[in-house]
């Protein structure tokens, strides 16, 4: 129902008594809260590799479908739809999530920017704090 600027919509008799138009409305839902955060570990024995870590907070974990990492060495704030994405689990359906993944085959003396992912089952993605590390 849209509220009209100066119309009655309720009106009192001189019996005392409330009368009014019926409505029905359904209350908003409970806004979504997501926090992601990165940390990376690098390993340089026996292959190079960088080991992501994750950890989601999300008030209503049953919308998030799928955790992982973005990452590129050319964008600064790497993509899902345009960078290297590695998933890492399908979260637990637990308010606080932890989650892990490795970047296999870095190059060594490279600067990589390292972020996580969180995708709703809308599609949509929300992303975590950027990690730049560079290799050795």
């Amino acid at each position: 129902m849209v509220w009209d600027e100066g119309s009655d919509y309720f009106n009192f008799s001189t019996d005392n008594y409330f009368y009014g138009e019926t409505f029905s409305f359904t209350t908003p839902e409970v806004p979504l809260m997501l926090e992601l955060s990165t940390y990376v570990n690098y390993y340089s024995w026996s292959g190079h590799y960088i080991e992501a870590y994750g950890s989601m907070h999300c008030n209503r974990p049953e919308v998030v479908d799928q955790v992982g990492f973005c990452y590129s060495t050319t964008n600064e704030y790497p993509q899902f739809e345009s960078d290297f994405c590695i998933t890492a689990a399908t979260p637990t359906g637990s308010e606080w999530y932890d989650f892990y993944g490795n970047i296999y085959n870095v190059s060594a003396n490279t600067k990589y920017y390292i972020r996580t992912y969180a995708r709703y089952k809308t599609d949509s993605i929300r992303y975590g704090n950027v990690v730049e590390y560079e290799t050795y």
